[in-house]
C-alpha cells in the first residue's frame, strides 16, 4: 500500500471516529440525518421499510441477548429485531403524525410516546412563557385556532388563576385540533367534545403537574392559589369540596404511582370518550371510539412491557381514574356556576365560561341583593344533583 493510500485510509478511519460521521445504529459510515438521527442509508431504509409496511420481522425475538447492536464493531446487520430496537432507542422517528404512528400497532410505541410528550411539552411551554389579552369564545377558537394571539411573557406580567385556566384550556384545544381525526370532525361534534372535556383535561393535566412538581395541592403554574379569596368567603360552608378539587386527583396519581407515559395515554383515552354526549353524531362516535381503542391498545402494551404479568390489573387501575376525573370535574363545574350566580359581575373569560360554566343549569340565586352569603353544603349538594341531571339535556339547547 502506498504512502498516499495509507494516509487516505487513516483519514477515513479518523472520519469514522467523529461522532457526526458514524451511523448511530450500526456504527458504520453515516451519511446524513435520517428520521431525526444521523445514520447510514442502509439503516434508514431498513427502519422506514419495516415500519411503513408494518412488516413482521422474521424471527421477531433476538436469539442472543438483545444486544447485537450494542457491542463494539464488527457489527452484524443480520439480527433484524435488535436492529429495529436500536433504531428506536437512538431516537429514530418515522413520522410526526400520530395517526400514522398508531397504525403500526405497537411497532412504534416509543414514537407514539414521543409525539404525545412533545405536544404536552408545547402546552406547558405556552403556559409558562406566553399570555393573551384576547377574549375569544369557543366558537371563535374552533373557527380560528390562532385567534388568541399569544404574546411572549415579560417580567412585568402577572396572571391570575382565572387567566391561567383560560390559557390552559386554549392551549389544549389548539393541541387537539392538530390531530387530523379531531380537526376533520363536524363543527357541531367538535364543539360538544370541547365543551364537555376541556375542564376534565385541565384537571388531569394540572394534577399531573402537581405530582411532578411535588406540590401538596393543585396550584397555578407560578405557584399561586387556584382560588381567589372571594371563593373561600363564598364557600366557607364547604371548604372540604374546594380541597378535594385541589388534592383528590393528584393524590390518586401518587397512590397509583402513575408514570408520565401512562398519563399521556390517559389524557387521550379520557378525551376521546364517545359516550360523553348523546348529541354526538354517529360518525363522530365511531371516530372517537376507533382512536380511543388505539390509544388504549398502546397503553396496555406499555403496561405489558413495564409490569409483565401485572399488566391487566395495572391497566384496570389506570382506567378507573376516569371516574375520579368525572367526579372532580362535576364539583368544579358546580363551584364555577354557583360563583357566577352569586357574583354575576365577575369577568369570566368567554372560553372559560363556555367550557366551565355554561354547560348545565342552576336553580335561581338564593338572594337578590349584593351581599355575598357563603354557600352551605346543603345548597351545594342540591346544585350538584341538578347539574348531573341536566348536563346531557343542556346540549340540545346549544346553538351551532
Amino acid at each position: 500500500m502506498s504512502a498516499t493510500a495509507i494516509e487516505q485510509h487513516e483519514e477515513l478511519e479518523e472520519e469514522k471516529e467523529k461522532p457526526n460521521t458514524i451511523c448511530l445504529v450500526c456504527k458504520d459510515r453515516g451519511v446524513a440525518n435520517f428520521n431525526k438521527v444521523f445514520s447510514c442509508a442502509a439503516c434508514k431504509s431498513f427502519f422506514t421499510r419495516t415500519l411503513r409496511q408494518s412488516k413482521r420481522i422474521k424471527g421477531s425475538v433476538c436469539k442472543k441477548q438483545w444486544d447485537c447492536f450494542d457491542q463494539e464493531p464488527p457489527f452484524s446487520r443480520k439480527c433484524a429485531p435488535c436492529r429495529l430496537k436500536k433504531c428506536i432507542d437512538v431516537g429514530m422517528l418515522l413520522t410526526s403524525k400520530i395517526e400514522e404512528a398508531l397504525k403500526l400497532r405497537g411497532l412504534a410505541l416509543n414514537q407514539v410516546i414521543i409525539i404525545l410528550s412533545k405536544k404536552d411539552y408545547r402546552i406547558q411551554e405556552k403556559l409558562m412563557t406566553h399570555y393573551s389579552v384576547r377574549d375569544p369564545t369557543l366558537d371563535q377558537v374552533l373557527a380560528d385556532r390562532d385567534c388568541a394571539k399569544l404574546e411572549k411573557m415579560t417580567p412585568g406580567i402577572k396572571m391570575t388563576a382565572h387567566e391561567w385556566a383560560y390559557l390552559d384550556v386554549y392551549s389544549r384545544i389548539v393541541s387537539y385540533l392538530e390531530f387530523d381525526f379531531i380537526n376533520f370532525l363536524e363543527y357541531k361534534d367538535k364543539k360538544i367534545l370541547f365543551t364537555y372535556n376541556s375542564m376534565r383535561m385541565l384537571l388531569l393535566g394540572g394534577a399531573m403537574r402537581t405530582v411532578r412538581e411535588k406540590r401538596a395541592m393543585l396550584m397555578t403554574p407560578d405557584g399561586e392559589d387556584v382560588y381567589p379569596e372571594v371563593v373561600y368567603q363564598l364557600f366557607g360552608g364547604c371548604k372540604q369540596v374546594l380541597m378535594e378539587i385541589c388534592c383528590e386527583l393528584s393524590g390518586k396519581l401518587i397512590d397509583l404511582q402513575v408514570t408520565y407515559e401512562e398519563y399521556l395515554f390517559l389524557m387521550q383515552i379520557f378525551f376521546l370518550n364517545p359516550s360523553i354526549s348523546d348529541q354526538l353524531s354517529d360518525k363522530a362516535k365511531a371516530t372517537l371510539a376507533e382512536f380511543q381503542d388505539k390509544f388504549s391498545y398502546h397503553l396496555l402494551l406499555y403496561c405489558q412491557h413495564t409490569y409483565q404479568q401485572h399488566a391487566p390489573s395495572r391497566y384496570g387501575n389506570l382506567l378507573s381514574l376516569m371516574t375520579v376525573v368525572d367526579r372532580i370535574s362535576s364539583r368544579l363545574q358546580c363551584v364555577s356556576m354557583l360563583f357566577q350566580v352569586m357574583v354575576p359581575t365577575f369577568p369570566f373569560k368567554k372560553l372559560v365560561a363556555d367550557t366551565f360554566v355554561n354547560i348545565g343549569t342552576l336553580p335561581p340565586p338564593l338572594q337578590t341583593d349584593e351581599v355575598l352569603v357563603p354557600v352551605q353544603q346543603e345548597f351545594f349538594n342540591e346544585a350538584m344533583e341538578n347539574i348531573e341531571a341536566v348536563n346531557d339535556v343542556k346540549m340540545e339547547e346549544m346553538e351551532y
